[in-house]
């Protein structure tokens, strides 16, 4: 009888301290720490949401959030979802699509490509920044078609960053990772001590091993070649480096087939890794464990496209 008292007694502890814990990281995160795997638990639940198109589950933020701080940077967003940008616009010009993932999106970032290029353009176009953090091509597509073919737009650009043909299943729910904010920061702090054994090269890599995942996002790219053609839209795909080894970036072969792939269909493509050639990359991270773009990374980001829409 004792040794079950002992038991519960221990049981009740443990209950209590990861309780403390639990209620004491939430504090933390509200406080609009920085730190990144919070945050990015923080963003998933504050601001995205799980829509289906035509069998597909897409992600998608949730419309009229204002003032949300992620990662220090208040996002709002607008009725459709949309990450608002910075500069005001007027809805009656044509509008440009951005797709694309927590790159285009601007993950920590204050100031995205899509707010220079509004800047630039602020008199000709209206930039609409869709992009979702943690999407992959096939998700961006069927998020267009759901949701922005009547936004009737005079370009939609494919944003692309070297793990967009990841397998994302969001059929598949984990109740601790979805919950608990603990879970999250002991799993990301296990997973730095053990980097050594994993391999982001590796596992980017390995995502273009996928047949099927290629096939389903190769299908959509031209889903959305051939809509475009049919309704008089600029369609293109805008690659997005990563920013961890620039000067010896290790996805070359990677691009160059998906860019084969885009030269053989006619699909114009615009490259921007040459224009980070030389710079260190920690000065083009939002912090040193987030390889996001920061705000310089973003106004190099916003060259290359920006020339090609004035070309246009």
């Amino acid at each position: 009888m004792i040794n079950l008292n002992k038991t519960i007694l221990t049981f009740i502890s443990i209950i209590l301290v990861i309780s403390f814990l639990e209620i004491s990281l939430r504090l933390y995160v509200k406080a609009n720490t920085g730190n990144y795997e919070l945050e990015m638990m923080k963003y998933a639940k504050e601001l995205k949401e799980i829509k289906v198109y035509n069998a597909q589950r897409y992600l998608k933020h949730k419309p009229n959030k204002e003032n949300i701080k992620i990662m220090n940077i208040e996002i709002s967003t607008d009725q459709r979802g949309f990450r608002k940008n910075k500069v005001k616009f007027s809805e009656d010009l044509p509008k440009i699509i951005l797709l694309g993932d927590s790159m285009t999106f601007g993950f920590g970032s204050e100031i995205t490509f899509s707010d220079i290029l509004q800047e630039k353009f602020k008199k000709k176009y209206v930039f609409l920044n869709t992009a979702v953090g943690n999407t992959n091509t096939i998700m961006q597509v069927s998020y267009f078609f759901s949701e922005m073919t009547n936004l009737n737009p005079k370009f939609v650009i494919l944003n692309f960053y070297i793990n967009d043909l990841e397998s994302i299943n969001l059929d598949k729910k984990n109740l601790l990772s979805s919950n608990f904010y603990l879970y999250n920061f002991v799993n990301f702090r296990l997973n730095l001590i053990n980097s050594k054994k994993k391999n982001y090269v590796n596992y980017y890599k390995n995502t273009f091993l996928n047949d099927k995942i290629k096939k389903q996002t190769f299908d959509k790219i031209l889903d959305l070649k051939e809509y475009s053609k049919k309704n008089d839209i600029i369609f293109l795909v805008n690659f997005i480096p990563d920013l961890r080894e620039i000067n010896n970036y290790p996805f070359k072969n990677e691009e160059n087939f998906l860019k084969k792939f885009l030269s053989e269909n006619d699909i114009p493509f615009i490259e921007n890794l040459e224009n980070f050639k030389d710079l260190e990359p920690r000065d083009l991270w939002v912090s040193n464990t987030d390889p996001h773009p920061n705000e310089k990374a973003h106004y190099i980001l916003s060259t290359n496209l920006g020339e090609y829409i004035e070309k246009e």
